[in-house]
């Protein structure tokens, strides 16, 4: 078929051009190479994970949760939370995963990747709006504050799962952050939901029983006062029994 030639689909006469490459265009970008970029680049894992597996893990979590927090009573918009689930690591498209010990080694680090990432992801054709959604998909609002928490949710049953196949010290440090992460997040929630902030601590909560179950050791160990609130919950639980 020659270039801008017309073709008729039923009652329609549309303008064919030979020109638009669209699948080209497709299996080009960046985006649709998620699932070969690895996860904890700088550990070693049994069962290697991409950045493809961690999202959808997350969007199934979220869906998990959603159902949870709407039984509670609270209200969420169901399509942001998993929208924001599937964009919230679209840098690392650009950017591979950055070792956390590097990205968050202080405020400035942490500004200084976030800046090359946002600026590769313009470079790669993204507009504005869609690199705005995707530094905000983890802030912002009640929803956004929540894929902060799954995010490292999923980092923790996945390191979970590694250190019961692997238990090496190495990952078994990872755990024990992992929590504290968890608590981080918390912590730091933009959104003042007292029903959401309960239940999220009792997710860190058995994420801790399962770390003393699988490693025999207390994970008072590594944080100390850091899990006051989360210790204080587990204290409050289990009086009550």
């Amino acid at each position: 078929m020659k270039e801008n030639e017309f073709i008729k689909i039923g009652d329609m006469v549309i303008e064919w051009k030979n020109s638009d490459n669209y699948i080209d265009e497709l299996t080009s970008s960046r985006y649709m190479n998620l699932s070969s970029i690895g996860r904890y680049s700088n550990k070693k894992l049994i069962i290697p994970e991409s950045t493809a597996e961690h999202t959808i893990q997350c969007e199934l979590i979220a869906i998990w949760i959603y159902d949870r927090l709407v039984e509670l009573g609270v209200t969420l918009d169901k399509k942001d939370l998993i929208y924001r689930c599937f964009i919230h690591d679209l840098d690392e498209s650009v950017m591979c995963d950055i070792p956390r010990d590097i990205k968050y080694h202080d405020e400035d680090m942490l500004h200084k990747v976030n800046d090359i990432a946002d600026e590769l992801l313009r470079k790669s054709g993204l507009t504005e709006d869609m690199v705005t959604e995707i530094q905000l998909a983890k802030h912002n609002c009640l929803e956004g504050d929540l894929v902060g928490y799954i995010d490292t949710l999923q980092a923790f049953i996945k390191i979970e799962q590694e250190y019961r196949l692997q238990g090496s010290m190495q990952i078994l440090k990872m755990m024990a952050e992992s929590i504290g992460y968890l608590q981080d997040k918390i912590d730091t929630f933009e959104s003042e939901n007292a029903t959401v902030i309960t239940f999220l601590i009792g997710i860190t909560n058995d994420a801790i029983h399962r770390f003393n179950k699988a490693t025999g050791l207390s994970i008072q160990d590594y944080h100390g006062d850091k899990m006051k609130y989360v210790l204080e919950y587990q204290k409050s639980i289990e009086g009550g029994n």
